[in-house]
């Protein structure tokens, strides 16, 4: 697992152009602390969600939200505090800026060495499964985590299949 995930000078990511999580060290806070960053790209997994839901929320935002619950309970199985984080540290985590993204982020204190592996790989393919309940897709996940790229590349086909290139959409 840990050569699926990108290490930054001190911290971790997991990240492509549909999503990415990350987890940065924040240096407001004495201690070990961290910000977690997670985002969807709307625009680019629109070919997957468009037609396929209720109006209203959109499964990659509902999701993102859904994984993020988890992800605070992973924390606080792991002795980890969570609480909300509402400055900018996220921003600039997105790979294509241009496009809407739907983002959350999180402070998470005393995290515990495992946390960021469990959490990354939980939240990358949950994502991935609210999204394909939500709008009645029958498709199997793989059995492990993709790295990211790899990751793309299956979205990326399913945007394909399911109605577009996974490319920018107006709508």
């Amino acid at each position: 697992m840990s050569g699926l995930l990108t290490m930054t000078e001190s911290g971790v990511a997991y990240k492509n152009s549909f999503l990415y999580f990350v987890f940065e060290p924040q240096t407001d806070l004495e201690g070990s602390s961290f910000i977690y960053c997670s985002g969807v790209n709307i625009d680019k997994i629109m070919p997957i969600t468009r037609g396929r839901h209720r109006r209203g929320m959109n499964p990659a935002v509902k999701g993102l939200q859904s994984v993020n619950h988890g992800v605070i309970s992973l924390a606080i199985d792991c002795g980890a505090t969570v609480k909300p984080y509402n400055g900018n540290a996220c921003m600039g985590v997105n790979l294509l800026p241009e496009d809407l993204w739907y983002t959350e982020a999180l402070s998470i204190q005393d995290p515990s060495a495992g946390l960021f592996q469990k959490a990354i790989s939980y939240a990358a393919t949950g994502l991935l499964k609210v999204i394909f309940t939500a709008c009645m897709l029958e498709e199997d996940l793989p059995d492990s985590l993709y790295g990211p790229d790899e990751l793309e590349r299956f979205i990326n086909g399913l945007c394909n299949k399911y109605g577009g290139h996974g490319e920018r959409t107006n709508g």
